[in-house]
C-alpha cells in the first residue's frame, strides 16, 4: 500500500510539471519572423534585413486600434510599414526617425545619441476621424480586412532583434483608449507564397526580353506587391547567363551612414548589390560596407560562375558569384535605402518599369543611365576569354 501511494504521489508531480510545461509552450507567439539572410524566403529579401511580422483579421467599421510598445533597435535603421495582406503592398509605414519617443525617452536616430531610455508607441489605425488625434500612427483603409504589420531592422547590432526585445501587442478601443483582446495573429511566412510567386515569375520573365545582346541595363521597379519598403528604391537588372560568360557592370555609389552621428548626412541609409531570380529568391547581398571602391569612385562588380581563372583576374575588383541554383536566369537589384531628399541621383528619377509598359519598345527611356549617367549600374556581358583577355575592352578601375 505505501508503494502505491509513492507511485501516486510521483505520478501526480510529474503531471503537474507537463502541464506546466504545457502552459509554458503554448505562450501566444504574435511575431513571426523571416530573417533576410534566408535563401528559400521569396520577396528578394535583402540578406542584412530582419523582418518581424503580425497580421491579423479585422472586420469593417471596426473601431479596434493596435497599439506596439516597443525599444528603438541599435541598427542602422529601423521601420514599420502595414499591408494589405491580400495584395502584398504597403498602404503606409513609419520609419526611425519619424516615431516620436515615449515621455522621459528618446529616439537615438534623431538625437544621434544611444540612451537606455528608449521606449516608443506605435499606433496603427483605421483611417477614420476618431483616430486623427493618435501620434505615431499608421493609418489603412477601412475597407481592409486582412491587414498586415512588418518590423523591419537593417544590419542589427549582437541579435537578429537589434539587441532588444521584440515588441508588446495589445489592441484598444479607438473611442476609450481601453484595452482589449488582442485578435488572433495570422501566420505570416514568406515561404508559404509559392503559389502567388510562381504567377508572379511569369511577368518578371518577361523583363528578360527588354535587355539587347551581351548588355546589362538597370530598371526601376517599385517592389509592389512584393511586400516592398517604402523606404527602398530598386533597379534591377535581368540577365541570362551561359556557361563560359562573364557580366561586369560598375557605377558610382552614393555616400552611405556608417555609424548614428552620419544618419542626417550621407546620401543614403544603405545600399546593397543582391543576386536573385524571377521567383523572387535572394541567394547573394553584397552589401555597402563589404563592396571595394575604386580610387576614381566607382564600384566595379564582376559576375560569374566559380572559376578560379576568372576569380584571379577579378582580384581587386567586387566579385559575385553566379550560384547553381540560377541556372541561367538571373536579376541583379541594386537597392538604396532611405534616400537623402536632395540627392541628385536619387533612383526616383528614373520612370519606373511598370508604369510606364507603353515604353517598353522604347528601352533607353528606361534605362536608369539615362537619368542618372554613371550613378546608375550599367554593364556588359562577355565570354569567359575576353574577361580573361582585357575585359572585353569594359573600363575598369582599382
Amino acid at each position: 500500500m505505501k508503494g502505491i501511494k509513492i507511485l501516486f504521489t510521483t505520478l501526480t508531480i510529474l503531471l503537474f510539471v507537463q502541464c506546466k510545461k504545457d502552459n509554458l509552450s503554448t505562450t501566444k507567439i504574435y511575431w513571426f519572423e523571416n530573417i533576410g539572410s534566408r535563401t528559400d524566403l521569396p520577396f528578394l529579401p535583402d540578406a542584412s534585413v530582419n523582418y518581424y511580422g503580425y497580421s491579423f483579421l479585422r472586420n469593417k467599421s471596426d473601431k479596434i486600434g493596435i497599439r506596439i510598445k516597443g525599444q528603438y533597435g541599435y541598427a542602422r535603421y529601423m521601420s514599420y510599414n502595414i499591408y494589405n495582406n491580400n495584395n502584398k503592398t504597403s498602404s503606409a509605414s513609419l520609419r526611425d526617425v519619424e516615431i516620436l519617443a515615449d515621455n522621459g525617452h528618446q529616439n537615438p536616430f534623431t538625437t544621434l545619441i544611444q540612451s537606455d531610455n528608449r521606449n516608443y508607441t506605435v499606433n496603427i489605425l483605421p483611417d477614420i476621424p476618431e483616430a486623427q488625434s493618435y501620434p505615431n500612427k499608421l493609418l489603412y483603409h477601412d475597407s481592409i480586412t486582412n491587414l498586415g504589420t512588418f518590423l523591419r531592422y537593417y544590419v542589427p547590432e549582437i541579435t537578429n532583434t537589434a539587441n532588444v526585445p521584440l515588441p508588446e501587442i495589445e489592441a484598444f478601443d479607438i473611442l476609450t483608449g481601453k484595452t482589449l483582446e488582442t485578435p488572433e495573429p495570422l501566420e505570416v511566412d514568406f515561404t508559404k507564397f509559392a503559389d502567388f510567386i510562381n504567377t508572379y515569375s511569369k511577368i518578371i520573365d518577361l523583363t528578360y526580353l527588354l535587355q539587347k545582346p551581351n548588355t546589362v541595363e538597370f530598371f526601376r521597379f517599385s517592389g509592389a506587391g512584393l511586400y516592398q519598403n517604402f523606404d527602398n528604391k530598386y533597379l534591377f537588372a535581368p540577365v541570362q547567363l551561359n556557361t563560359n560568360e562573364v557580366v561586369m557592370f560598375r557605377f558610382i555609389p552614393p555616400s552611405y551612414v556608417k555609424n548614428l552621428s552620419e544618419v542626417p548626412d550621407k546620401d543614403v541609409r544603405y545600399y546593397s548589390i543582391c543576386l536573385g531570380d524571377s521567383k523572387t529568391y535572394n541567394y547573394v547581398t553584397h552589401q555597402d560596407y563589404k563592396l571595394k571602391i575604386a580610387s576614381d569612385g566607382y564600384i566595379n562588380v564582376v559576375i560569374a560562375r566559380k572559376d578560379n581563372e576568372v576569380i584571379a583576374k577579378a582580384d581587386g575588383l567586387n566579385f559575385i558569384e553566379w550560384v547553381p541554383e540560377l541556372k541561367t536566369n538571373g536579376l541583379i537589384v541594386y537597392r538604396n535605402l532611405l534616400t537623402k531628399p536632395d540627392y541628385v541621383y536619387s533612383l526616383t528619377k528614373v520612370p519606373d518599369i511598370l508604369e510606364n509598359l507603353n515604353q517598353v519598345f522604347n528601352t533607353s527611356y528606361l534605362y536608369a543611365k539615362t537619368y542618372l549617367g554613371n550613378h546608375a549600374p550599367s554593364g556588359v556581358k562577355m565570354t569567359k576569354q575576353q574577361f580573361i583577355q582585357n575585359f572585353g575592352n569594359f573600363p575598369v578601375s582599382y
